[in-house]
């Protein structure tokens, strides 16, 4: 008696491919060739979106995981509560307050949706049970359905670090995180691939 058949779905593979690797790469990225330190000691984190929740979250998260890496750091909401309508005399009032010597800004670029094609599911009759020939064997396995649409979002966000003392641009990134489901976990990602980078300018 032959086991019943193995179905191989790409589109799985694919999500399980996303899961388990870094979802979020640098686009590219920029520093400013005149800025020649010393590192920054306190760092003010602000994003800018449409969503307050997400917007917080996004700020508590970043600036949680700065402090982990030794660099003190506050969420921009809780000496701006409303980003968005806060005026540039408010970023100045927060600024003194937190005692920032540079304020990191995270805004959302672009949220596309794109869909990747891959063969359907294959029905492959399992090795150990199949009890055919390898041409029926070979017939089988190369034997596909319909195709398998993959739909995700990519996020685009360009990150800024300004200097206070000189209210001068440093540093700059645009970056893209593939299907960010979970803010806490993108954000972590993220962070850390920022944090590194700035570590790796000698910026913090």
């Amino acid at each position: 008696m032959r086991d019943a058949p193995l179905k191989i779905w790409p589109g799985l593979l694919v999500t399980l491919a996303f899961a388990g690797c870094a979802t979020t790469k640098i686009i590219n990225t920029w520093r400013d060739p005149k800025y020649q330190g010393p590192p920054f000691k306190h760092i003010l984190v602000v994003g800018i979106g449409d969503n307050e929740s997400t917007r917080r979250t996004f700020e508590d998260e970043f600036a949680r995981h700065m402090r982990l890496s030794g660099v003190p750091a506050v969420a921009g909401y809780t000496l701006i509560p409303q980003a968005r309508e806060a005026d540039a005399a408010e970023l100045k009032a927060a600024v003194a307050e937190s005692q920032a010597d540079a304020i990191l800004i995270t805004r959302l670029v672009h949220v596309a949706k794109r869909t990747q094609t891959y063969p359907g599911p294959v029905s492959v009759p399992h090795p150990a049970g199949y009890q055919g020939n390898v041409y029926g064997f070979y017939t089988s396995a190369r034997t596909s359905l319909s195709p398998v649409a993959v739909e995700y979002e990519v996020v685009t966000l360009e990150t800024n670090l300004w200097e206070v003392r000189q209210e001068s641009l440093v540093w700059s990134a645009t970056t893209e995180t593939f299907s960010p489901d979970n803010v806490v976990k993108a954000t972590a990602e993220f962070a850390q691939m920022v944090i590194q980078t700035l570590r790796e300018q000698r910026l913090i």
